[in-house]
């Protein structure tokens, strides 16, 4: 999980950056160059956690949260 902290982290920031953009007033050409360049990043970053992402041994079934050990009552 570590080999994913920066497709993660990179992506974010550029997001965030995106986001605040505004303040700084940017020209319209600018903010669709960012946003041509954010559906790239995000697509990288999903195909960075698909390829590098651990497979869980847990099933919906089973459990009802991945992150959590609260198991489903099957009554």
């Amino acid at each position: 999980m570590k080999k994913l902290i920066i497709p993660i982290s990179f992506t974010t920031t550029f997001w965030l950056f995106y986001q605040v953009s505004p303040i700084f007033d940017p020209t319209f050409l600018w903010l669709t160059i960012m946003q041509i360049f954010l559906v790239f990043l995000m697509g990288w970053m999903v195909i960075r956690i698909l390829k590098d992402g651990e497979a869980s041994d847990k099933t919906f079934e089973d459990h009802f949260y991945e992150d959590s050990d609260y198991r489903r009552s099957n009554g």
